[in-house]
């Protein structure tokens, strides 16, 4: 993604000088209320401000829909697989691209269904199956230049799971990415343009931590400066940043551990972001190329944006919106400095835009 010009002048000066963080407009992403669709999970934003994600009846409970919304205008329906009770999407380019995971049937499952990842362009969804053998798939990340990534997964092979990317109807097989030979295979969440993966893994000692894939190799990206128990990368921008999260065990407070969210550039370690004062917990999200994440922090959490240095509570960036006090998860950000944000509870969606 192309960094937006502006943006970028105005994080500069928010990182070196502390200016006082922008506030936002807020805009609650709608549903289809007339057919009872009106709690919204927010997924992604593309640099367009569209956005992606999941819609239900009642929390908890199917039907799932996936949705797309241009930030105007009514809420689409993007379909399914053939089933209509779940289908979800999880992300979304700058060319309306967007991929997801859904309801498939299937007679070798218990429940009579699996699940498979999509690929939706232009009102036509196209499946993305698992490969041979193997019960179910997921779509997990898209990049700008349509390449998808999706796992295929076997449930009586837990932990060997095997990746693909898919193009235009092409299947570039990945295999397992494994950080010792035999053993479990990582758990991914993130690509960029340039094929680096991110994700976390259990290693030979037992402890999870996060990862950088590329060019066939894996990194161990390891934990923050004096933490012990485990790490996440939840994101990778085209710049090679990657942005995630790092645990310690605390027998001080009681929750027994803490969190903070941290920083690579490629396998260097950056910098943490400590949850706001009086939080336990916190993590990176979303990013954008700007330098600007979202995230969380706290339990129950609050929604979190960095222009590069502190967490600011996004709840405090939405002025004269008491009901808006309840902005619990940044999902992302795109160049626009636009944040789409998870309500509590999973009530309600929400874009907002700087002022």
């Amino acid at each position: 993604m192309k960094i937006h010009a502006a943006l970028f002048t105005a994080v500069l000066a928010t990182c070196t000088t502390f200016a006082a963080p922008p506030q936002f407009d807020v805009t609650r992403i709608p549903g289809v209320p007339e057919q009872g669709f009106n709690t919204v999970f927010p997924a992604d934003i593309n640099n367009n401000g569209v956005i992606v994600g999941a819609m239900v009846r009642l929390s908890g409970f199917v039907p799932v829909r996936a949705f797309l919304w241009t930030g105007s205008g009514p809420t689409i329906d993007l379909g399914d697989l053939g089933l209509f009770e779940f289908s979800q999407a999880v992300g979304i380019n700058d060319a309306g691209q967007v991929i997801g995971f859904a309801e498939v049937a299937d007679a070798r499952s218990v429940t009579g269904h699996v699940f498979h990842g999509w690929f939706w362009e232009n009102g036509t969804i196209r499946d993305l199956p698992p490969l041979g053998g193997d019960f179910d798939s997921q779509a997990l990340a898209i990049t700008e230049l349509g390449e998808v990534l999706v796992v295929s997964y076997n449930r009586n092979e837990t932990g060997r799971d095997r990746y693909y990317i898919w193009k235009n109807g092409k299947v570039d097989p990945i295999g397992r990415l494994n950080a010792e030979p035999g053993g479990l295979s990582g758990y991914a969440t993130s690509m960029n343009d340039s094929r680096q993966i991110v994700g976390s893994i259990v290693h030979a000692d037992g402890q999870e931590r996060a990862f950088l894939w590329q060019n066939g190799q894996m990194i161990d990206l390891g934990l923050a400066p004096g933490d012990d128990f485990f790490s996440f990368a939840n994101r990778i921008t085209n710049d090679g940043r990657i942005f995630g999260e790092s645990w310690a065990f605390d027998d001080v407070n009681t929750h027994g551990s803490r969190s903070q969210g941290v920083v690579w550039q490629g396998a260097q370690f950056v910098r943490t972001i400590p949850p706001l004062p009086g939080d336990w917990a916190a993590s990176a999200l979303g990013a954008n190329e700007a330098g600007v994440s979202v995230g969380y922090s706290g339990f129950p959490s609050s929604g979190v944006v960095s222009f590069g240095g502190e967490w600011f509570n996004l709840n405090d960036l939405v002025p004269g919106q008491q009901p808006l006090r309840f902005l619990y998860q940044g999902r992302d950000v795109n160049e626009r400095g636009q944040v789409v944000v998870d309500g509590q509870f999973g009530c309600c969606g929400y874009l907002l835009d700087p002022r």
